[in-house]
């Protein structure tokens, strides 16, 4: 069992310290379903932190990119088309180190 956890560790370590968690604030412009069962949110204003080079700059919640857990993704989804239909501001934590631009937490500013 431990020879198991050091295995892991020694694959999963190195994608967490390439990380670059990034903040970003703004309203959502549009939620984009994908067909997998992962998202799409972007933004009314795009961050500089995410390199991605699509126009919008889409930002995605896929289930095992940062963190993100299978009900993790739906409470992120139900939160983000909350706050955009009460035209709500959010803040996102994001991984910038890729031009996906993983998120892997939200929070609806009140």
């Amino acid at each position: 069992m431990k020879q198991i956890l050091l295995l892991l560790c020694g694959f999963l370590l190195p994608a967490i310290c390439n990380a670059e968690f990034y903040w970003h604030t703004s309203k959502i412009k549009a939620v984009y379903p994908l067909a997998d069962g992962n998202f799409v949110l972007y933004f009314e204003n795009e961050s500089s932190d995410c390199p991605g080079q699509s126009s919008p700059k889409y930002h995605y919640v896929s289930v095992g990119e940062s963190g993100v857990t299978q009900e993790g993704s739906e409470k992120i989804y139900s939160a983000a088309l909350s706050a955009a239909m009460a035209n709500k501001q959010v803040r996102i934590n994001f991984d910038g180190s890729q031009p996906n631009c993983f998120i892997n937490r939200l929070i609806i500013d009140f």
